[in-house]
């Protein structure tokens, strides 16, 4: 078949999986799906069905689409695609689509995925066994849908910051009323409350800080959120705990019995975290979501 003349829409017609390799390959860098499909003379009626078949490569790992939507070969960027295998204690295991050794993946990676996902990921050395050991550059699919991202894809970041934080903010402020004597029906209105608020907030958040990166800073990137998080997290519960214990303090040496002043303790930290929320919302204002159109990927090579 000439490759002037356009393909139907048959699976036959459509162009094989070495075929499209072979033009990625002979591009030598990442490539629209438009000038892909016209490299490959695809025509309009068959558009649909050879969009399938390239997210069937991307599920498969055969390629990668960056966030500027251009394709490019998973081999030429050295990453290796498989399924993560999760363990009890944390950490995890990336086993490669290609037989290979598994890619021990740390807790630290692990936050990024589920059990069953396919992801790639480069090897950036051994681990303490002496084996090889993976960072993930990209979730490929994910074994649960996720209700979150699915809305960050539709509607962006601050369409979904914005109530997460209002319902975190709730969540906290209806905290600030439990005390000795609530029902645990009211306790776990609470923590559902700010589980649903929290999912909300930290996947865009994240999504978004990362994708206003170029993928060559993205393990940088995801450093700094690390660590940034974790030292925040650490920050705010010392304040919370002082608050806490300050409160309960006072109000023991002020004649309240152990119970009722440890009860003050834990209204007065969640008073304010409900306020130091309140801030938060406003931040949610400015959070904008990224253009793929500024984020790029390496050339291959």
């Amino acid at each position: 078949m000439s490759k002037s003349k356009k393909r139907d829409t048959t699976d036959a017609a459509l162009p094989t999986r070495s075929e499209i390799l072979d033009v990625l390959q002979e591009a030598g860098v990442p490539m629209p799906l438009d000038d892909l499909a016209a490299r490959l003379s695809i025509g309009r009626k068959a558009a649909p069905a050879f969009s399938e078949r390239i997210a069937e490569l991307v599920r498969r790992g055969d390629i990668l689409e960056n966030r500027k939507g251009e394709l490019c070969l998973t081999a030429k960027l050295a990453f290796v695609t498989g399924t993560v295998q999760g363990h009890p204690d944390g950490y995890g295991f990336l086993r490669p689509d290609n037989g290979s050794a598994d890619l021990f993946l740390s807790a630290k990676q692990m936050h990024k995925l589920l059990h069953g996902d396919r992801a790639a990921a480069r090897i950036i050395g051994l681990d303490r066994r002496g084996r090889p050991e993976g960072e993930i550059v990209d979730v490929i699919e994910r074994h649960n849908s996720e209700v979150v991202g699915r809305l960050y894809d539709r509607f962006g970041a601050r369409a979904l910051l914005v109530p997460g934080t209002v319902l975190t903010s709730v969540a906290l402020w209806s905290a600030t009323l439990l005390g000795v004597d609530s029902p645990a029906a009211q306790i776990l209105v609470f923590h559902l409350l700010l589980s649903v608020g929290l999912a909300f907030v930290f996947t865009p958040l994240f999504t978004s800080g990362l994708g206003a990166l170029p993928a060559r800073l993205y393990s940088y990137g995801s450093a700094v959120f690390g660590a940034t998080q974790q030292l925040a997290g650490a920050a705010g519960v010392a304040l919370l705990v002082s608050v806490f214990s300050v409160r309960s303090a006072a109000l023991v040496e002020s004649g309240t019995v152990q119970v009722d002043a440890v009860a003050g303790g834990i209204h007065a930290a969640f008073v304010v975290a409900a306020c130091l929320s309140m801030a938060a919302i406003v931040g949610a204002l400015f959070v904008g979501t990224p253009n793929p159109e500024n984020a790029s990927v390496p050339a291959a090579h």
